[in-house]
Formats: C-alpha cells, sequence, structure tokens
C-alpha cells in the first residue's frame, strides 16, 4: 500500500492455467533465493485468493534426515514468538487451525508432534479463556477398541526412567 516495485512479474489472464510466474532452479548445494531486510519490516508477505488450495505448498522430494523447515533464531528473541498462528475468523464450523497427520501406517516410529524444553517453563500450555468455557482442553483419541495393550496417557520423570501415572487404553490407571 502505497509503495512501488521495483520488480513485477504479472500474468493477469485467468486462462493462463499452465503459467508459473517464476522458478528458480539452484544445482549448487546452496539456497536457492535469500532475502535480506534490514529494516523494521516484513521480509515476506504472500497474499492469496485461494478459497481451497494450499496457500503455501512444499514438496521435499528427497529429504531424509533433514528438517523440511528449520527455524534457527538468533539470541536477541525475549517476548516475541518464533511462530505466531493466528485465526479471527467468526465462522462456527468445526475445524483445525493446525493440522499434523502421519499418513503412513507403516511409519511406527514416527511421533506427530514433540516438545523439547531445556530450561524451567511448561514444555506445553493449554489455556482456554472464554469464561463459559465447557469443552475439554485435552481430547485423546484412540481409534482401537478399550484395550490394555495401549495407554491413553503415560507421566514420566528421571529422564523416562520412572513411571509416575499411567492412564491404559481399558480406562485403568
Amino acid at each position: 500500500v502505497g509503495t512501488r516495485s521495483l520488480v513485477q512479474i504479472l500474468n493477469d489472464s485467468t486462462a493462463a492455467i499452465n503459467t508459473t510466474g517464476l522458478t528458480i532452479t539452484q544445482d549448487a548445494a546452496i539456497r536457492a533465493a535469500y532475502f535480506n531486510q534490514t529494516a523494521n519490516g516484513r521480509v515476506l508477505e504472500i497474499e492469496s485468493a485461494a478459497t481451497s488450495a494450499a496457500m503455501f505448498y512444499s514438496i521435499p522430494t528427497g529429504l531424509t534426515t533433514g528438517a523440511m523447515w528449520s527455524n534457527q533464531a538468533d539470541t536477541t528473541l525475549t517476548t516475541g514468538s518464533l511462530v505466531d498462528i493466528s485465526s479471527n475468523s467468526a465462522d462456527v464450523s468445526a475445524r483445525n487451525l493446525f493440522s499434523i497427520t502421519n499418513d503412513n501406517a507403516l511409519a511406527t516410529g514416527a511421533i506427530c508432534i514433540r516438545a523439547k524444553q531445556d530450561s524451567t517453563a511448561r514444555g506445553i500450555s493449554i489455556d482456554c479463556t472464554h469464561a463459559t468455557y465447557n469443552g475439554n482442553a485435552l481430547d485423546i483419541d484412540v481409534d482401537r477398541a478399550a484395550n490394555s495393550a495401549y495407554d491413553f496417557l503415560e507421566c514420566t520423570s528421571g529422564n523416562v526412567a520412572d513411571a509416575e501415572a499411567r492412564i491404559r487404553g481399558d480406562g485403568e490407571i
């Protein structure tokens, strides 16, 4: 708003469905694009009119031991956040604001979410702030029928050496 563009790539034809606005190919083992914002402004801003397509889509074709996305913050972070995701939609439809899916049943060692806290603050905090809140702060759903062969929850200490509490799949505590 109120700015000028030094470089602009414009495809203003809705019929040009097989047109890619910008392609960067980098054969060397170094970054393909670099942005250096030296003032207090956004580095990258993406606006999309998509209603059902992914706004950001990544295809890691050979990734094995690396990370698809890595954010190495420098040590100047104080009260900010590494990731801040916010939705302000008043729509009452059921939806997930953050969703992680392991889509391969053979990936038995895959952990969907891991939080590692190296300091003394909470590892995970759930804060339900509505004055008339009446839902579950944490909902655990297992498709398998009640059975003692799995646990809903296991609480350990001593670097996982001591099992302090366990809620089994058959409801036993």
